[in-house]
């Protein structure tokens, strides 16, 4: 008995097929990924030194406890006589270390 051979269409829809499976695999294998590490993505920990460049400007270090046990780290330096008074917020993901050439 003679075999027949596949026609060019049926080779073209087997290799999409394929193609399609490698593709959706993958797919999923990044959302995984995303998925179980979307925590470290969104609020990254954030190492350094949280002393100011003893070279720089007296800047005083002060430690506010919170009521939920939490220590605040921040930078305190007085302002000039006739100039203004700046509070500034770091954000999410840099630390003071990040904000030592401001």
């Amino acid at each position: 008995m003679r075999r027949k051979r596949p026609t060019i269409l049926a080779w073209w829809l087997r290799a999409g097929g394929i193609l399609l499976g490698v593709v959706l695999v993958a797919y999923v294998l990044v959302l995984g990924v995303v998925f179980f590490t979307q925590r470290e993505m969104l609020y990254p920990i954030v190492h350094g030194n949280r002393t100011p460049d003893a070279n720089g400007p007296p800047i005083e270090v002060v430690q506010i406890n919170t009521p939920d046990q939490e220590t605040l780290v921040a930078w305190y330096l007085p302002p000039q006589p006739g100039r203004p008074t700046l509070l500034f917020f770091g954000g999410q993901g840099g630390g003071l270390s990040f904000q030592s050439d401001r």
